[in-house]
């Protein structure tokens, strides 16, 4: 039996004679497992797994008290002004765009913020994943903040709630425009990596998978990269160990760690507030 997750879709099936179960999100369905095991062998002797949509509309008050105390416990940090915006940041890429979003961009700007400095492994571009960009950053006031346009630890933590701690790497030009052409490994059009201010390149979504993206469109600050050249590139530790199917990453060299996303960009507001939302031509779709 496998019993699955992170992906928040709901299933329950069986692959290859063994049953592969998931639940759904925010506790909306659950899997009843049922295994009856050999205390001689070990052996699995049988096994069911049944979703179960939750209907239940209380709240369950014990589990209401123990948010409440934390919540309260939390609020002197989550409270704490570390900037401003101008405007909302989105996390979502608009729907004509070829896949950056305003807060996508942001937070790969600060990373490579964090990362540039030799010291600090000497970054020349900073990708993220989309899918570690948790939340929007709004420009209204909300709570107790008395102003529009402020931002909390609380609301920089829900963008960036993962922990991840940074890594610079060396990736040859060859190899950036490999790890590009994962994005859309399997016909996929949402796993567009949030590129820094700096870097840019276009990529064709008709165009066949593994020649999506125009290797003479990458450029570096306005010059092509070239194939066997290297460059250091600020990513998370999940994307350097080949998260997301972005193998590439697990052979960059000379690896430096660093502080955590979270770190880098709540050290970004308060060096750069207030942020206003980067334009989204770092990457372009063509024909």
């Amino acid at each position: 039996m496998v019993i699955s997750g992170h992906t928040h879709q709901a299933y329950n099936c069986v692959i290859d004679g063994k049953i592969v179960t998931s639940g759904a999100s925010f506790g909306r369905v659950l899997t009843d497992i049922d295994l009856e095991i050999s205390s001689k062998t070990g052996d699995v002797t049988m096994a069911t797994a049944e979703n179960v949509i939750v209907t239940r509309e209380s709240a369950d008050p014990v589990i209401e008290a123990f948010v409440a105390m934390y919540k309260q416990l939390a609020a002197p940090l989550a409270n704490q002004q570390i900037g401003t915006i101008t405007a909302t940041l989105e996390k979502s890429a608009p729907d004509d765009s070829p896949g950056l979003s305003t807060m996508g961009a942001v937070v790969a700007d600060a990373m490579l913020d964090a990362t540039q400095d030799p010291i600090l492994g000497g970054a020349e571009l900073a990708l993220m994943n989309p899918g570690g960009v948790r939340a929007d950053l709004a420009y209204p006031k909300s709570g107790g903040e008395p102003v529009d346009g402020i931002v909390t630890y609380g609301e920089a933590f829900a963008v960036n709630p993962f922990g991840n701690n940074l890594v610079v790497l060396t990736l040859t030009g060859a190899q950036i425009d490999a790890l590009l052409e994962q994005q859309f490994a399997d016909g996929q059009q949402d796993n567009i990596l949030q590129v820094s201010a700096g870097f840019s390149y276009a990529y064709s979504a008709s165009a066949p998978v593994g020649s999506k993206v125009d290797p003479a469109s990458i450029e570096l600050n306005g010059v092509a990269i070239v194939p066997d050249q290297e460059y250091r590139v600020g990513t998370i530790g999940y994307l350097a160990d080949g998260g997301d199917g972005f193998s590439v990453f697990k052979a960059g060299t000379d690896r430096v760690g660093g502080v955590t996303d979270m770190q880098a960009l709540q050290d970004y507001f308060a060096d750069h507030s207030p942020v206003s939302p980067p334009a989204l031509d770092r990457i372009t779709l063509v024909p």
